[in-house]
């Protein structure tokens, strides 16, 4: 008997551990008698993205931004719904799996409680209630999703001027030139001379970030690989590059040498330098 118990605990424990992911909600579904629509995405096999939109808008309008995934050794249901709760998010527990998936969060005014049925393959039925007064109920039917609804892993915080400013990719990238300065093979018996070249390294790299074509600057501590700074550049190609280092007078008189590589990186990395510009106390 003991042996049974253990038994039925240990597999217990495995289902809460490795819950599935209800991937019968996967693809596009429409709200009955409505112009609404709910679209499902599966990421991975413990992730899971949605979005609720209005399809009567061009663009489709999102109402709501929908998550369900693997959080230590439960499911979750996470909704976020543009200008509500002040933009923070909402989080339901799963309390039922399987063909009937009930998500729950007794603190939250309404829905308490998240309902979703499977019907068939093609029908599924939603309710929502505060476990009061307060109830929703209504169908939706698998639909074939329309090329203008929006993506389930959109942002509901993008912003499309910001977006726009940076030259941002749809996932909020752009590709830069990321130098490594190195030694180079020159060397002079003048300290006038290498003074005055490294004196326009740094003028140089004054002017190349205050004409935004410089992101990142900064120099390697004592290294092996004879490693002596790096250089990020907001531009596409190693040529661009290649120009802008040609301006540096240490690189010309042959005090640094480097190498190029194109880096994709996130688009919103020069918004920092607003703020770099405040918060040193010398000049180097």
């Amino acid at each position: 008997m003991k042996q049974l118990l253990f038994i039925a605990l240990l597999s217990c424990t495995y289902y809460t551990a490795f819950a599935q992911l209800p991937t019968f909600l996967q693809g596009t579904w429409k709200i009955e008698h409505q112009n609404k629509y709910e679209h499902w995405e599966v990421l991975n096999s413990q992730h899971m993205k949605g979005v609720v939109y209005n399809q009567q808008k061009d663009p489709a309008e999102i109402l709501e931004f929908l998550e369900i995934f693997q959080e230590k050794k439960s499911m979750v249901y996470k909704a976020t719904v543009p200008h509500q709760n002040n933009g923070q998010t909402i989080v339901f527990q799963m309390q039922s799996n399987g063909d009937t998936l009930i998500f729950e969060n007794k603190k939250h005014d309404f829905p308490k409680t998240i309902t979703y049925i499977k019907i068939n393959d093609t029908t599924l039925e939603v309710r929502l209630t505060d476990g009061a007064n307060k109830n929703l109920q209504y169908l939706m039917h698998k639909v074939e999703r329309e090329a203008t609804a929006p993506n389930a892993t959109a942002n509901p915080n993008f912003n499309g001027r910001l977006a726009q400013q940076f030259e941002a990719d749809d996932y909020g990238m752009k590709t830069y030139a990321f130098v490594v300065l190195k030694s180079g093979p020159k060397n002079y018996n003048d300290p006038a001379f290498v003074t005055e070249c490294f004196r326009g390294h740094m003028e140089n790299i004054e002017r190349l970030v205050a004409t935004g074509e410089l992101v990142v600057a900064g120099p390697f501590h004592k290294n092996d690989a004879q490693f002596r700074g790096v250089f990020l550049f907001d531009v596409p190609t190693v040529e661009a590059a290649e120009k802008l280092l040609q301006t540096d007078p240490a690189i010309a008189a042959g005090l640094l040498a480097y190498d190029i590589y194109l880096w994709y990186g996130s688009a919103a990395l020069p918004a920092y330098l607003d703020f770099s510009d405040q918060i040193w106390k010398t000049k180097p």
